[in-house]
C-alpha cells in the first residue's frame, strides 16, 4: 500500500504517475496472488483484477475525461483486492474524486478544471484568461484501494 501512497504523492506534485509505479505495484500484487492461489490460479486472476480495475477507468480516459496513468495506477491497485470488492473501490474512488473536484472548483470559482487531456472546451482549449488546471485523481484512487482492502482484509 505505500507504492499507492508513492503514486498519489507523485501525482499531486507532478500531475502524472511514473508507469515505474504502477510496475512496481503490479509485481507486488502478482508476487502475492502467486503465494496464495498457485502460479497459474495467481496469474489468471491477476490479469482478471488488473481487467476489472482498468475498464471503467479506461472509458473515462477514451473519452478524454482523465489520464492514461490514473486507469492504470487503479488496477494496479486493484489487483491488490479480491476481485468481487473491487466495484467497491471504483465506486468510492469516483465519490471522492467528485468530492475533491467539486473542492477544487468552488475553491477556484469560475476557473476551468480538467482531468488531463484534450479540455472539454469546444475549441479544445480553455477561455481566455481561465487556467485549466488538473485534478490528482490518484489521491482519492489511492485511499479507495486503501481502505477497501484494510475493510475487505479486515471482514474476512
Amino acid at each position: 500500500m505505500l507504492v499507492l501512497g508513492a503514486g498519489a504523492y507523485w501525482d499531486c506534485r507532478e500531475r502524472r504517475i511514473p508507469n515505474r509505479i504502477v510496475l512496481v505495484t503490479m509485481a507486488f500484487a502478482t508476487g502475492e496472488r502467486v503465494m496464495t492461489s498457485g502460479l497459474m490460479a495467481g496469474l489468471l486472476s491477476a490479469g482478471v483484477a488488473w481487467l476489472v480495475g482498468v475498464f471503467p477507468w479506461a472509458i473515462l480516459w477514451a473519452r478524454g475525461w482523465m489520464g492514461a496513468g490514473d486507469a492504470k495506477y487503479f488496477a494496479a491497485g486493484a489487483m491488490l483486492l479480491p476481485i468481487p470488492v473491487i466495484w467497491q473501490a471504483t465506486a468510492l474512488a469516483a465519490l471522492l474524486g467528485g468530492v475533491l473536484a467539486g473542492t477544487l472548483l468552488l475553491a477556484r470559482r469560475g476557473t476551468y478544471l480538467r482531468t488531463s487531456g484534450p479540455s472539454s472546451h469546444a475549441s479544445g482549449a480553455a477561455p481566455a484568461g481561465h487556467a485549466m488546471p488538473t485534478l490528482p485523481y490518484a489521491l482519492p484512487m489511492g485511499v479507495a484501494l486503501t481502505v477497501v482492502r484494510w475493510w475487505s482484509h479486515g471482514s474476512a
